[in-house]
């Protein structure tokens, strides 16, 4: 597999979430072509930047005309490097907690994506296991609910990504909470008419919200409190959905950022590589080794 960079430019209407919807959707065609695109930069004259890995330039063009129709002005090879000072820890240099965090997230995200749902097709995502297990499809909306939710605690200048396009209407869904008590038949009805082109596109939308604010804060704020004000008005936009799930309210009383931006890793462990490898086994369905 070769890089690939390619270059928009003059893209008229350019915003921040704007490019993040578009590289949503990227994510969503790209396995079609054997593709993955990596990260995305853009600046305020128009000109955005994509990485990717992929087999050929002609099948990183192919994902761009498939997902969206905004097609590069250029796309060249390159070859990944790496900055002195980064390759030589023995000079002191230390990292901090958020550099620690991002590790970590790009770690079980990497491992969710190529690793537990890899090669799945649409109804094998659907199917839970026994009736009163989740599928997979059930535990990515969950975990991905949730991560944007905590998210938007920490980045209170924006609404969770569900809000900012129409996410509902893509995948296909009417409730917006985070799945937390949820009964089996409400379960049932999610796995029968969830999108899952569209819940892939919005678990990637919500991955690159979250490296975004992460890499935006400064180690020092992680100590500071998250406005209980600010969090009880959350906590009514229908994050949670039934009265089973008030208890969620309780366990984020009180925390600093430090533990809600901790909370997205561990979250994402327990359901995403701990449940959902288990769904996998009893549903028969081989880890993508």
């Amino acid at each position: 597999m070769a890089l690939y960079m390619d270059i928009h430019r003059h893209v008229e209407g350019l915003t921040g979430e704007a490019a993040a919807g578009a590289h949503a959707r990227d994510v969503a065609v790209q396995e079609k072509y054997g593709v993955k695109y990596l990260r995305y930069w853009y600046e305020g004259t128009g000109t955005v930047f994509c990485l990717c890995e992929a087999p050929s330039k002609d099948a990183a063009v192919a994902v761009h005309r498939e997902a969206h129709g905004l097609m590069a002005d250029e796309i060249i090879e390159v070859k990944e490097g790496a900055w002195a000072e980064e390759a030589s820890p023995q000079e002191g240099r230390s990292m901090n907690a958020v550099q620690f965090f991002l590790e970590q997230y790009n770690t079980v995200r990497t491992t969710v994506d190529d690793l537990v749902f890899a090669g799945l097709s649409d109804e094998q995502l659907r199917q839970a296991p026994g009736p009163d297990q989740n599928s997979l499809a059930w535990l990515l909306w969950h975990a991905s609910r949730w991560e944007d939710f905590v998210l938007s605690l920490l980045d209170t200048d924006h609404r969770q990504v569900l809000d900012q396009e129409d996410w509902l209407e893509r995948l296909n869904l009417s409730r917006r909470d985070g799945g937390t008590g949820m009964t089996a038949q409400e379960c049932s009805d999610f796995n029968a008419h969830v999108n899952i082109t569209g819940l892939r596109a919005y678990w990637a939308a919500v991955g690159q919200r979250t490296r975004q604010v992460a890499q935006a804060l400064r180690p020092e704020e992680l100590d500071e409190a998250v406005d209980e004000s600010l969090q009880a008005q959350a906590f009514t936009n229908g994050i949670i959905g039934n009265e089973r799930a008030r208890w969620v309210e309780q366990l984020c009383a009180g925390r600093n950022k430090a533990w809600l931006l901790s909370l997205v890793v561990w979250h994402q462990a327990e359901h995403l590589l701990g449940e959902a490898s288990c769904v996998r086994s009893q549903a028969e369905l081989a880890l993508g080794l």
